[in-house]
Formats: structure tokens, C-alpha cells, sequence
């Protein structure tokens, strides 16, 4: 892509029209859900599936989907707008590309969750034990068995550890997110300095080669000047050499004239 379909492409527009920039951006935020609900997927079925883990499932699958139908409208109306230069034409079909492979993996990812979810059911947590109401309720717990208690307590400690790990799994995958997003954005950040090298590398080419043009359009201007003098110069020449032998030829008829009048 040259830089002005670059910087076209780049620049914002004015309300909601799309743009390639903007197309390729909910394309990587459209990966980075996908990652995410995978991750979340895999939780399905296991100890850590519980009802928190699934509303979370939930919440991301609906965001994904979201987006996904976001960038698909996107690049259909880029596929319609015919002002696209070649080069934002190729751009939009490998986004195209992209958006189909992430698509079908999604829809694979989809159908697993939803049969994970059939098949298994989240963990139930279990009840806190309820505090003391009246005086009938305070005998009931002082005379409940100690190992009951103990066990009620070793179910709400499971409980606590679970919950736990799952917050734990949780703040990690928004971090391990982050990272990668940083990743991208360096990434990006190295791409535009290495485009933005190359366009003034090419500038200053550019601009020596049109300097030797300018020099050459002078030299010839003064060549064709110079040649145009010497024609000037030429002809005068010639006038003179005609001059100078007519006044020779002249000179030589008067004295054939004086001698042939002399010997007369």
C-alpha cells in the first residue's frame, strides 16, 4: 500500500462511515474474545465449573458474538464502496480471509460449549450456615453432632477455595490479555517506524533524482541558447567572406583594367 492509501485509510471519517483501520481493529479485538471464551470453555466440566464461571461463559459469548456481527457489517459495506484504491481492495480481502477463519472457529468453539454445557451441570455451592434465630434455633445448633459442623465448615472452606481459584484464573487471563494486546501494540508501533523510514528513504530518491532533472532541463536550455548564437555567429561570417571577395574581385578587375590601359 503506497502512503497516501495508508494515510487514507488511517484517517478518521467523519460520523460512522468504516474504515479499514477500524475493520482491522475489531478483527484483533474479535481474536482476543475468541482466546477468552476458549480458555473459559475449557473450564466447563471440570472442578472449577460453578455458577459464576458460567455467567462469565455467558457474558463473553454474547460480546464475541456481538462483535463478530459488528466487523461483518463492516466489511460489508467496504466490500461496496468502490472509491477503494488496489491496494485497500487487497487489505480488505485478507481481512476478509481472516474474518472467516476466526468466524469458523468460533462457530466450532460454540457448538463445544453448548454440548459441555448439556452434559455437565456447575457445581451447586453449598449454604452458609444460617445464623442463630431465637432461642429454639440456638438449642437446635448447640445440640446438632460436632461433626456435622466440621463438616459444614470443610464444604464452606472448599467452597471459598474454589471461588478463589476461579477469581485467581480470572485476574490471570486478564493479564496474560494484556500482554498480548501490549505485544500487538509494540508490534504495530515497529511496523509504522519501519513504513515511515522506507517513505522518507524513498522521499529523499525521489527528490535527488528530481534535482538531476532540473540540472539536465537547464544544460540543454543553455546548449540549445548557445547553439542558436552560434548560428547567429555563423551567418555573419559568411556575409563577411561574401564582402571581402567581391572587394577582391573588384579590386583585381581594376588593375587588369589599369594595366591593359597602360600597355595601350
Amino acid at each position: 500500500m503506497n502512503r497516501n492509501a495508508f494515510e487514507a485509510a488511517g484517517k478518521p471519517t467523519s460520523g460512522d462511515e468504516p474504515t479499514l483501520q477500524g475493520a482491522s481493529t475489531k478483527l484483533r479485538k474479535l481474536t482476543t474474545l475468541i482466546s477468552r471464551l476458549s480458555k473459559l470453555a475449557v473450564e466447563l466440566g471440570g472442578a472449577r465449573d460453578n455458577e459464576t464461571l458460567r455467567t462469565r461463559l455467558q457474558k463473553s459469548k454474547e460480546e464475541t458474538l456481538s462483535v463478530r456481527a459488528e466487523l461483518g457489517e463492516t466489511l460489508d459495506t467496504l466490500h461496496k464502496n468502490k472509491d477503494l484504491s488496489e491496494e485497500e481492495a487487497m487489505s480488505l480481502n485478507r481481512l476478509a480471509s481472516h474474518f472467516a477463519e476466526e468466524k469458523k472457529k468460533l462457530d466450532d468453539l460454540l457448538k463445544m460449549v453448548s454440548k459441555k454445557e448439556k452434559e455437565g451441570k456447575p457445581t451447586p455451592p453449598p449454604e452458609p450456615p444460617q445464623k442463630d434465630q431465637g432461642h429454639q434455633s440456638h438449642s437446635a445448633s448447640t445440640d446438632a453432632p460436632a461433626s456435622q459442623q466440621t463438616f459444614d465448615v470443610a464444604k464452606l472452606k472448599a467452597y471459598d477455595i474454589s471461588t478463589l481459584d476461579t477469581e485467581k484464573a480470572i485476574q490471570k487471563e486478564k493479564l496474560t490479555d494484556i500482554k498480548e494486546l501490549e505485544k500487538d501494540l509494540l508490534d504495530l508501533n515497529v511496523c509504522y517506524k519501519e513504513f515511515n523510514d522506507t517513505v522518507h528513504e524513498q522521499q529523499h530518491s525521489l527528490d535527488h533524482a528530481q534535482q538531476h532533472i532540473s540540472d539536465t532541463n537547464i544544460a540543454v536550455e543553455q546548449g540549445i541558447e548557445e547553439l542558436k548564437a552560434a548560428g547567429k555567429y555563423q551567418k555573419s561570417s559568411r556575409k563577411k567572406m561574401c564582402v571581402l571577395l567581391l572587394l577582391l574581385l573588384g579590386a583585381l578587375a581594376v588593375a587588369g583594367v589599369v594595366v591593359f590601359v597602360s600597355k595601350g
